[in-house]
């Protein structure tokens, strides 16, 4: 089926009814040929497919495409899933950013408008991401993300609606499908198991489940106090002999940034700095992250390399690098062992100018151990 001139046509007529794991395979066969490449770029300019619906990794394929027509597609029609009336929402609740929030007052917010759908420190319904998880608290993502929660949606978060051949309607989450059946999970919880022969239409949205508007429930400084006690529930950073965390400033040279061990914030369970290789190592759970802050005096394109240890045995953990909303979400490949270090790129990214900040992670559970980390560089990406 696959070497069927049609197959791109064949799956993409489908496409609204595919579930997120489906899509993604959809996405990795059809990325697979320049050809079909370019029938997937068609659908997104003819909003069969929607931005938001590109996963990170197939994202990045169609970004850093050997095809310069692909590449420049792409650019085009990924550049920007914002909405404007969500831009000049978030623009007006910039002055969250001056504001001090006060934790204790966010806590009882939290409970009231967002533990509906969120659960933090036990409080609350796990039904989308884990806050405890996030890698970028600063309080202007976390507008954005509050405000303009279609911004940047992971596939697993998109809602779907689900209608039945005696007419009625289910909206939620797809927590599963098989050939007989499907179950999604609804903003009350509950799950909700339907027959698939019972089905008219499965659809999916295109949006997050999480609605747009809560501007009309929250003040900016309930937004604040929001933020607040978002942040307020953090694990401290980590402290280290030989690590000293600090602004990155451009290699006066080339323009690189070197984002080094001893110049990151450490967060999580297991994550440390070891000074043999000066590395950062025992990379081994979800919520170990490094974090850096770059000054970058003009936005710009960067390759992004990182330079590593990592044995077979280990090899294969997924791994995500974070800025300003954009992800890049890669295997880790084996160098050899764990004092066996090699430089590798694992893809390309734009970085705004002013103060910024990088994370890096591991994405999902970590199998054994992450790897051990040398140096992450940006290198100024040629035109």
């Amino acid at each position: 089926q696959f070497g069927n001139q049609k197959t791109p046509e064949i799956l993409l007529e489908r496409w609204k009814s595919f579930g997120p794991d489906l899509r993604a395979e959809v996405l990795k066969a059809l990325l697979s040929r320049s050809a079909w490449s370019q029938s997937v770029l068609t659908a997104l300019e003819q909003k069969t497919i929607l931005p938001a619906e590109i996963d990170a990794s197939s994202r990045q394929l169609l970004l850093s495409s050997k095809d310069k027509n692909i590449r420049k597609r792409a650019e085009q029609l990924l550049a920007s899933t914002a909405n404007s009336d969500r831009i000049k929402v978030v623009e007006e609740y910039s002055k969250v950013l001056e504001l001090k929030g006060n934790a204790e007052s966010g806590h009882q917010i939290f409970v009231k408008r967002c533990s509906v759908c969120h659960q933090l420190n036990q409080e609350g319904k796990p039904i989308g991401p884990d806050l405890s998880a996030l890698t970028d608290k600063s309080t202007q993502a976390l507008i954005t993300a509050i405000l303009d929660p279609n911004r940047a949606i992971e596939n697993k978060y998109v809602s779907y609606l689900a209608v039945t051949v005696n007419g009625l309607t289910f909206n939620g989450l797809l927590a599963s499908e098989s050939g007989e059946s499907i179950t999604l999970v609804q903003t009350d919880g509950k799950s909700k198991t339907l027959l698939r022969n019972d089905l008219e239409e499965l659809i999916s949205t295109g949006k997050s489940l999480m609605p747009e508007g809560l501007e009309k429930d929250m003040s900016p400084q309930d937004l604040a106090d929001v933020i607040a006690y978002l942040n307020a529930t953090e694990l401290p950073r980590k402290t280290f002999e030989g690590n000293e965390p600090a602004v990155v400033q451009a290699e006066a040279l080339r323009g690189d940034y070197f984002l080094t061990p001893q110049l990151a914030e450490i967060y999580g369970q297991t994550l440390k700095f070891e000074n043999k290789y000066k590395n950062l190592g025992y990379w081994q759970s979800e919520n170990d992250r490094a974090v850096w802050i770059m000054n970058v005096p003009k936005s710009g394109k960067y390759d992004v390399y990182l330079e590593y240890a990592c044995p077979p045995g280990v090899a294969g953990n997924l791994m995500q690098l974070e800025v300003t909303g954009q992800r890049l979400i890669w295997p880790v490949a084996a160098t050899g062992s764990w004092d066996v270090y090699q430089s590798r790129k694992v893809g390309t990214i734009s970085v705004p100018s002013g103060q910024t900040q990088l994370t890096v992670r591991s994405d999902g559970k970590i199998n054994k151990a992450l790897l051990d980390l040398k140096t992450v560089r940006l290198r100024v990406a040629s035109q």
